[in-house]
């Protein structure tokens, strides 16, 4: 009798998991799912010294921070960490002093394809940055 019990309570659950698409729901209200995005942004460091290449976008209301990219002169990272279409805000730093800020929050519109951006010191400002939109190099 209590093997019988067990036995439909497991084929009572596992068909509860095939009609919810596997997805539980002990930990409160499902997350809205985020709209699958397979696309990168691409920066290559045209500075004389190392750079820090941070990205963060607003998902569900919250700021959320990609992971830092850490580009030596003359080479190429990508951020491939993209939550959602929308716009992705770019903050360059002084890999030597962080606390040097080269450029901050600078909107990018993020698109269904990669884009790539070479990292630039401002003419006349060495100090500052721009983002100077490339061609995708081909791999």
């Amino acid at each position: 009798m209590i093997r019988r019990a067990i036995s439909l309570t497991l084929v009572l659950f596992i068909g509860g998991l095939l009609l919810s698409g596997g997805e539980s729901r002990a930990q409160g209200k499902p997350q809205p799912k985020q709209p699958a995005v397979s696309t990168g942004i691409g920066f290559k460091n045209d500075f004389k010294v190392a750079i820090i290449v941070q990205g963060w976008s607003i998902v569900d209301g919250q700021q959320r921070r990609g992971q830092p990219l850490l580009i030596n002169p003359g080479k190429v990272a990508w951020d491939n960490n993209i939550p959602s279409p929308g716009k992705r805000f770019y903050s360059i730093y002084d890999a030597n002093q962080p606390s040097k800020v080269y450029l901050r929050d600078f909107a990018v519109p993020v698109a269904l394809v990669d884009q790539f951006f070479a990292v630039q010191p401002v003419a006349g400002n060495a100090a500052r940055a721009g983002l100077q939109k490339q061609p995708v190099p081909k791999q």
